[in-house]
């Protein structure tokens, strides 16, 4: 009788192991929570984000998502996007192929606000944004580096302000770019409505 009971309680333990597993893989799997946290990793690769979203784009998107749910991390991962939308090989080549360069472009769309998307329409936008690459690297200009900063976050208000220092190269002739970044919170995330420039003072201005 007590082997039946051992038996039983046996099953129902790896019946209950079973389920705990398919519910929460993280544990059978411990490599699980990274991938679905890439996103937030500083140190990520932007072919790596390149190649998860041709690989799989729906899991990408979740990915995005949950970037979203902090102002800053979004504008954060956008300055990445930018930073390798503009890199230049050390032979003076641009690095993305102009699929890759759209491919990024369109990245940064699930987060503009529906505002901003309806004042840049897909076609526009991918011609300027070719055309303002191809300028950049004529005359030897990209980005190796940023800082950011949290100027305002109400969530009550449901509105953030970031502001972005881009820092070139120190071979062309771009300066410092100071860029001041306006989001808006919807459905729990955080979208960027648009931004203007500004310049050192106002950025190195205590908030």
């Amino acid at each position: 009788m007590k082997g039946l009971v051992y038996k039983l309680l046996g099953v129902i333990i790896l019946i209950a192991f079973g389920l705990l597993i398919y519910y929460n893989p993280s544990i059978y799997n411990p490599k699980y929570n990274k991938e679905e946290e890439k996103l937030y990793d500083e140190d990520i690769m932007i072919n790596e984000i390149i190649k998860a979203i041709k690989t799989d784009e729906e899991k990408f998107d979740k990915m995005l998502k949950k970037t979203q749910l902090d102002p800053k991390k979004i504008i954060d991962f956008n300055a990445k996007v930018i930073i390798a939308t503009y890199e230049t090989s050390d032979e003076g080549k641009i690095v993305l192929s102009d699929e890759d360069i759209l491919l990024l472009g369109g990245i940064q769309r699930k987060y503009y606000s529906e505002e901003l998307l309806q004042e840049n329409d897909e076609k526009s936008f991918n011609e300027k944004l070719l055309s303002s690459v191809r300028s950049a690297n004529k005359a030897g200009n990209f980005f190796i580096g940023y800082e950011s900063k949290e100027v305002f976050v109400s969530n009550e208000d449901k509105e953030a302000v970031i502001d972005v220092a881009y820092i070139p190269n120190s071979v062309g002739e771009f300066s410092e770019i100071y860029q001041r970044y306006l989001l808006k919170k919807v459905a729990n995330r955080w979208y960027i409505v648009g931004w203007d420039g500004i310049d050192k003072e106002e950025y190195s201005r205590e908030k």
